[in-house]
């Protein structure tokens, strides 16, 4: 995740992308709890 802020060409950019895959990953666990 540090490593593919360091390639980003904008900051913004990386803020975006980190906010997106922390929603998707707060997205599957709250899934998967429900699944069980």
């Amino acid at each position: 995740m540090v490593l593919l802020c360091f390639e980003c060409l904008h900051y913004a950019d990386c803020l975006t992308l980190s906010f997106i895959l922390h929603q998707h990953l707060l997205w599957f666990v709250e899934k998967k709890n429900s699944g069980y």
